[in-house]
């Protein structure tokens, strides 16, 4: 890098004179381009893709354009080739080595885009809210201008590569309009733009999340216990079928539903719905909707407060009186339960293997992993439970303590090795606990590789 000192006051201005000279001598010769690639390499400094500011060298494709250019140029190229900023580049050196010139460059936009986007932030917010504040920006001392915005969401993928040596990269997706670094077809291939093809040995990440249907499988295991009778009967009873109002529109939606369902069934007091015949019951003091009725009886189990909803008064006899009364009664979760479900259940649907008695492990969503020639190196990040610890399968949805033809191996720690038997591989992992039959994460995190050993 040139000595700064020496581009201050008229010897600065004599320097940029006697070097940039050949730029305005004549067009397009060699010892023109010689200049322009030395003033550039000491004057100018661009950002790459890692953020960092270097030296501005001029690439082939930039060396090409200045080699076969002439003094009006239209040129038909892909983006991001570095065309655009060669040419302000030799615009300013130009511009700056000549007393008295003026240079106007006028950019174009496709969608917004009038240069190589830049990554602000790149990681996975832990526990997003359904709703927030989004600032664009944030500062005590800006001095900027900003001709538009758009936020859009990308889809579930998420593309990083790692060059040999050095750390992670976020990889746009999209459209070359959009200066995006690569795109996944409909055949779920991912392909690289030209101008952002990786390099030899560079390891690429994919993390993306599937669509499934939301399902549940939960049981209660007091009472399991209690209907048993000490074991001698089999105590459970089992429903399948579909929520179908409110529509569940997560896993976590169709837990809460099988919970309220599964209370229901569960709890001899939870629901209660019926009528009570009785004759005359004006002469004990007249029931009206919305009475409180106590309700008790010894064989049925039912001790409970139930809401009058209905009461319906036949008149069969006017002397004697005879008023014949019908009343309705129920309490919130027999009459106000607003969950409604069907028998069907759809043929794609997936159903957890074993049914859950407590509330699942988290997921493992901030897990990693490193691959060489012989070994997958595993970071679950989360700290094991006790007396548990991190199920490796080669395929989803068939977690648990009985199923051993898929099980590649259970863990205590959080950090492990798989060791590699194929070129394509994949796993799934999911955390458990030491509980009877043990707690598993909701979801598995996946590790796919395509890696020669």
């Amino acid at each position: 890098m040139a000595d700064p000192g020496k581009f201050k006051g008229r010897n600065g201005a004599r320097w940029l004179r006697e070097r940039g000279s050949p730029l305005h001598e004549a067009e397009n010769t060699k010892e023109a381009r010689e200049a322009l690639q030395s003033l550039a390499k000491e004057l100018l400094r661009i950002r790459n893709r890692s953020g960092e500011h270097v030296e501005l060298h001029p690439n082939r494709a930039q060396m090409e354009f200045e080699r076969g250019r002439g003094r009006s140029n239209i040129v038909l190229k892909a983006r991001q080739m570095g065309i655009s900023t060669w040419v302000s580049g030799r615009f300013f050196l130009k511009t700056v080595t000549k007393p008295g010139t003026l240079t106007v460059q006028v950019a174009h936009t496709t969608n917004g885009v009038a240069a190589t986007p830049v990554v602000l932030y790149s990681g996975a917010i832990a526990n997003m809210p359904s709703v927030c504040t989004f600032a664009l920006l944030n500062g005590q001392d800006l001095q900027c201008s900003i001709a538009s915005f758009e936020m859009s969401q990308q889809g579930p993928v998420w593309v990083t590569s790692t060059p040999p040596g050095g750390s992670a990269i976020v990889r746009r997706m999209g459209t070359t309009a959009q200066g995006a670094d690569c795109r996944i077809e409909r055949t779920g291939k991912l392909r690289f733009y030209p101008t952002s093809i990786p390099q030899a040995g560079e390891l690429i990440a994919v993390s993306y999340r599937t669509a499934h249907r939301s399902v549940a499988r939960l049981a209660n295991a007091a009472s399991i216990t209690q209907e048993s009778n000490g074991g001698t009967l089999p105590g459970t009873a089992a429903w399948i079928g579909t929520v179908t109002d409110p529509a569940p529109r997560s896993s976590l939606d169709c837990e809460n539903a099988a919970k309220a369902l599964l209370d229901l069934a569960t709890n001899r007091g939870a629901a209660w719905k019926g009528k009570y015949t009785a004759w005359n019951m004006e002469a004990q003091g007249d029931v009206w909707p919305g009475d409180v009725l106590a309700a008790a009886s010894t064989s049925a189990g039912l001790n409970a407060n139930l809401v009058v909803r209905a009461v319906e008064i036949e008149l069969l006899c006017g002397a004697p009186g005879l008023a014949k009364y019908v009343v309705s009664f129920a309490n919130d979760w027999a009459d106000a339960l607003a969950v409604k479900t069907s028998a069907k259940v759809p043929l794609d649907v997936w159903l957890p293997q074993q049914a859950e008695s407590a509330p699942p492990l988290g997921n493992l969503a901030q897990l990693t992993f490193s691959i060489t020639s012989s070994a997958i190196t595993v970071n679950a990040v989360e700290a094991p439970p006790a007396n548990g610890g991190f199920e490796v399968r080669r395929r989803d949805w068939a977690f648990g303590p009985g199923t051993n033809s898929d099980l590649v191996l259970r863990s205590p720690v959080n950090s492990f090795t798989i060791p590699r038997e194929a070129a394509v591989e994949e796993y799934f992992v999911r955390m458990y606990d030491g509980s009877t039959p043990p707690n598993y994460s909701r979801f598995s995190s996946a590790v796919f590789a395509n890696v020669a050993l």
